[in-house]
């Protein structure tokens, strides 16, 4: 991306922000799914307004995620938001995330594992929550699911990303080697079985 078009896009970033705050869904939908696809750029204004944006994206998922009706509106909005908060999250130091904070995203994310509109969204997002480095028991609770669609999940993709995943969280969290040990074992045991899902 050339610096002129970065400046030109700068200012819409408070302009979008701004209109997360509104009361039609619609406009906010769209104002999330541009950020979206802008917000891996380091624009000053992001910088500026990502406690704003991070506030408004948490608002948005303890509102919206629990909803599981697969042709919902809201799951594009869920889904945007997954990927906005992913961004957020890989841009190091750009934002900090709590416990308090993490929890509620973290429930969402265990209702969302298992919902294939979601999946796409869900693991990238769960190894931005790793890498944060952020500890949490909802966190080691997710990641015993996680273990599960290792072994159980039909579809080859989702057991290569839950994999990847479970990689990540045994390598890069400090956890107990307790955990550690039932994760291995979890995935051991299911070696035997003559069965692909164990």
């Amino acid at each position: 991306h050339t610096q002129t078009v970065l400046e030109k896009l700068d200012p819409f970033i408070e302009i979008l922000t701004n209109l997360l705050s509104a009361p039609h869904l619609r406009i906010a939908i769209l104002s999330v799914r541009i950020l979206g696809q802008v917000c891996h750029l380091k624009l000053p204004s992001l910088l500026r307004h990502t406690h704003r944006l991070k506030t408004h994206i948490l608002s948005y998922l303890r509102k919206y995620s629990t909803q599981r009706e697969p042709d919902s509106p809201n799951n594009e909005m869920v889904s945007t938001c997954y990927r906005v908060m992913t961004s957020l999250l890989n841009q190091q130091g750009s934002v900090t995330v709590s416990r308090a904070e993490i929890e509620p995203l973290l429930v969402s994310l265990e209702e969302a594992i298992h919902q294939s509109s979601r999946q796409a969204t869900v693991f990238s997002l769960l190894e931005a929550i790793i890498r944060s480095g952020v500890g949490s028991k909802s966190l080691w609770q997710l990641m015993t699911q996680v273990a599960k669609l290792c072994v159980q999940e039909e579809s080859e993709q989702v057991k290569r990303e839950a994999r990847s995943a479970l990689l990540l969280y045994l390598t890069e969290t400090a956890i107990s080697r307790k955990r550690i040990k039932l994760c291995l074992d979890y995935i051991l045991s299911n070696l035997e079985y003559q069965l692909e899902p164990g």
